[in-house]
């Protein structure tokens, strides 16, 4: 399987959601300390990257996490 490149906040917000698959933006935003529109960019990017899925709608859904990382934060 091919290598996807992830950034260093992509793989902090991946960590934040696979301890918590019904996070929210806000809830990873104030983590980060970042805005809530930088995690829905981050978050699209990652979709495109297919490594997030979202499963479910809305409230009721949760975030899929389509790879595995090593100890290290590494795919």
């Amino acid at each position: 399987t091919p290598q996807v490149e992830l950034t260093v906040l992509e793989r902090k917000i991946l960590h934040l959601i696979k301890n918590n698959s019904k996070i929210s933006r806000r809830e990873i935003a104030q983590a980060l300390e970042i805005s809530e529109d930088t995690v829905k960019e981050y978050i699209r990017k990652l979709r495109q990257k297919k490594v997030l899925k979202r499963i479910g709608k809305t409230r009721a859904g949760y975030w899929g996490v389509l790879i595995k990382e090593d100890k290290d934060g590494n795919r």
